[in-house]
């Protein structure tokens, strides 16, 4: 596995917890991340969503509710499709623990990222 790549270090750095499995719209705090992110700037994401395994989703699966129901947040969700709806261009990705978690550097797929409308 190799490392992400370098950030630039003349731009400024926000560190905000909004999960894409979180409730609401998929993607809906990318796209406010996106809105407010500087032009050349790069999202760093650390989430949990589905697995790389089928075996492992079919659990997540039969669980799913009731994790929801106990912490907040869905533990099941395509992360990587959640990524690329919100306009993202994925630049590094490294998954573990049955590759229900994920590391993402990622940046805007359209220079005009902050003309994007939050649902």
């Amino acid at each position: 596995m190799s490392p992400p790549p370098t950030l630039d270090p003349d731009t400024s750095d926000q560190l905000q917890h909004l999960p894409p499995a979180s409730p609401g719209p998929s993607g809906g705090s990318l796209l406010n991340i996106l809105r407010v992110l500087v032009p050349g700037g790069k999202v760093l994401l650390l989430e949990h969503g589905r697995s790389s395994w089928g075996w492992w989703n079919r659990s997540l699966d039969e669980g799913a509710q009731r994790h929801r129901s106990k912490w907040g947040c869905w533990w099941n969700r395509d992360i990587l499709a959640i990524v690329h709806q919100a306009g993202l261009v994925v630049e590094y990705v490294s998954r573990w623990h049955f590759g229900t978690s994920y590391i993402i550097v990622a940046s805007p797929a359209r220079a005009t990222h902050r003309d994007l409308a939050i649902p």
